[in-house]
């Protein structure tokens, strides 16, 4: 868990800043973090709203990039410790936030939903508490 939370290996990203740009695909932050980006986009002025290809090229940017993010790994781990029970975890993540008791999982259920639902006594008060 700790190493979900603080990943070592980042790939080509220059941070935490630059992983949240590239997920939300944030042009203007993403110039900020990648001087090669910022160049080749003024180099070639409006191309990515002129041309499909480079808004494809973009979104593939992006997508790469967001490849090392954490995040969705995450949320598969809190629902996990939710249908455990795993009061320790969950209280780990909830402490470090990166996730909380809204969270959603591919069905649309929250984590304090899925606790009440499978009876989870343990990670239920800490949602609660949440």
């Amino acid at each position: 868990l700790r190493a979900d939370l603080a990943p070592q290996c980042l790939g080509p990203l220059q941070g935490s800043a630059h992983m949240k740009a590239a997920v939300g695909q944030d042009l203007e932050s993403l110039q900020a973090c990648d001087q090669a980006l910022l160049e080749t986009l003024e180099a070639d002025e409006g191309c990515l709203e002129e041309e499909a290809s480079a808004s494809g090229a973009f979104k593939v940017y992006c997508s790469a990039l967001a490849a090392f993010d954490p995040g969705p790994r995450l949320v598969k781990l809190a629902f996990q410790a939710v249908v455990g029970d795993d009061e320790r975890t969950l209280a780990g993540m909830l402490d470090a936030g990166e996730v909380r008791w809204d969270t959603r999982n591919a069905g649309g259920q929250t984590l304090l939903e899925v606790a009440h639902e499978r009876q989870r006594p343990r990670a239920l008060e800490l949602l609660k508490a949440a």
